[in-house]
């Protein structure tokens, strides 16, 4: 919900809030997973405060209503632009993330590769940073969807 507090770092926009007679309001976000497109919703008057329990009434339609035209406005987006290209994953990382998706560890994976198993804990971290994720399951998720493994490789 907004209030002024919320404003602090930005008091310049909540005096254009209040010279168009805008002063309770609430925004809601939308993290849009399979395009990667955000967007946020955002329900103002000039009347009276948002209470807690209106906005407990009301957030089950605002979030249908956000969906619903965050949907519509993705459509009429260029198709280019909804799709983030994936990040470059060598053969390597590749090859250590199918191990480890079919449940290998490091150690494991190391006799099979015919590596070191900090060798492929490197592969682990690279594969980790270029993904964007923070660790070794979210890695592989990422690494699933964005195409580089099979669903065969999981175990």
């Amino acid at each position: 919900m907004w209030s002024e507090t919320l404003f602090s770092n930005v008091p310049s926009l909540w005096e254009a809030l209040e010279a168009q007679g805008l002063q309770h309001g609430w925004s809601q976000s939308l993290h849009d997973e399979e395009s990667g497109l955000c967007s946020i919703l955002s329900l103002a008057r000039s009347h009276c405060p948002i209470t807690a329990l209106e906005l407990y009434e009301n957030l089950g339609f605002s979030m249908f209503m956000c969906r619903h035209l965050h949907t519509l406005i993705a459509q009429s987006l260029p198709k280019k632009m909804l799709k983030p290209s994936a990040p470059h994953l060598s053969p390597r990382e590749i090859d250590v993330l199918e191990l480890a998706a079919a449940g290998k560890t490091a150690e494991e994976s190391a006799r099979i590769l015919n590596l070191s198993a900090r060798t492929i804990h490197f592969h682990i971290q690279s594969s980790i940073d270029k993904l964007g994720v923070s660790n070794k399951i979210a890695a592989i998720i990422a690494a699933l969807k964005a195409g580089y493994l099979s669903s065969t490789s999981i175990r």
